[in-house]
């Protein structure tokens, strides 16, 4: 990915800015963040990341008293449990021994 910014402001000026991700292309970059922020409402954007993220956080259940052990199954379920619902449609579950 790359990417570049110039900005012109003043001294205690407010910037506003909403980036783009794509894959693809830069049109591809505009359309979703066009469909994704199409408001400029900052604390409405952060509450709904944090909702989604949430959301998303909430399918993780782990079972272990190991803290340490924990913390590990969490970074692996997030890295690479992030699938879309449409695809697995399901609750997951993961212990030290797997799914």
């Amino acid at each position: 990915m790359q990417s570049i910014a110039a900005l012109q402001y003043e001294k205690g000026e407010e910037v506003l800015v909403k980036v783009g991700v794509s894959a693809v292309d830069i049109a591809g970059a505009r359309k979703n963040v066009e469909s994704e922020i199409p408001e400029w409402d900052f604390d409405k954007v952060r509450k709904d990341a944090r909702t989604a993220w949430n959301n998303y956080l909430s399918k993780i259940d782990i079972t272990t008293s190991d803290k340490e052990d924990k913390n590990n199954i969490l970074h692996r379920s997030v890295s690479y449990g992030h699938q879309p619902e449409s695809v697995y449609g399901c609750r997951r579950t993961l212990s030290r021994h797997g799914p």
